[in-house]
């Protein structure tokens, strides 16, 4: 029984770290249609050259260079420029709901 809620743990932490990201208008790379991508918990390293306010704005610049660094398939910077605008927006969420208190977050939908 131990094992099993070891495990359990191990996926509720993931799931608290990546967020899976459907798109409405998949990208194209080379033959295959990218429909879905995971958004990784940013670390202080992804981070690197960016300002944090920028990034918490929502700065269009500062999220496009933020997505290829915690994007699985990786994003080109050229790809996160073609985004769909709904796209890019559903990922930027994804993004910045890593900066909320799992606390607060719980509260203020309670």
């Amino acid at each position: 029984m131990k094992k099993q809620n070891e495990v359990a743990t191990v996926a509720a932490a993931e799931n608290e770290n990546v967020k899976k990201v459907a798109l409405t208008q998949g990208l194209r790379r080379g033959d295959t249609t990218i429909d879905e991508i995971e958004v990784f918990r940013p670390n202080v390293m992804s981070l690197k050259g960016l300002k944090l306010i920028e990034v918490l704005s929502a700065d269009v610049n500062a999220i496009g260079v933020l997505l290829p660094r915690i994007t699985s398939p990786s994003l080109s910077k050229a790809e996160v420029q073609a985004l769909d605008v709904t796209d890019f927006v559903e990922l930027t969420t994804a993004v910045l709901s890593f900066f909320n208190n799992k606390d607060e977050t719980e509260t203020m939908y309670a």
